[in-house]
């Protein structure tokens, strides 16, 4: 006797579970990334010469995080060459971008993004 259970399972399986993976969102790797990164960038650099200090980028379960400057400040190191407010760009594995909160340090809130992966893919 199949029990009810094993009916829904069995037909969970076979005809919802595919049109489901259809609709899943897919989920982008470092490359698009840091496209989706410079875009941003670029869109907020009106006066400056913004570009992304690769070497600064971290990786992390919900997505990367970039750093970027002015290109004068990333040759020169020079903090005048600075863009006071430069908070890091947050790229999430969805393609999701924002700048994280001037209102909070950046590692808090790194902190906070990374708990609320973890609480959303908790089995």
């Amino acid at each position: 006797m199949i029990r009810l259970a094993t009916v829904i399972v069995l037909c969970f399986t076979i005809f919802v579970q595919p049109i489901w993976g259809a609709f899943a969102m897919q989920l982008i790797d470092r490359e698009a990334a840091e496209a989706i990164a410079n875009a941003k960038i670029a869109a907020l650099s009106e006066t400056h010469h913004l570009v992304l200090e690769t070497s600064k980028t971290r990786e992390y379960n919900f997505g990367w995080v970039f750093v970027y400057g002015t290109q004068a400040y990333i040759k020169s190191g020079d903090v005048m060459d600075m863009v006071p407010g430069a908070m890091p760009l947050v790229v999430e594995r969805t393609g999701k971008s924002f700048l994280l909160p001037s209102s909070v340090p950046p590692e808090r809130s790194i902190q906070s993004l990374e708990q609320t992966w973890r609480d959303e893919h908790r089995q």
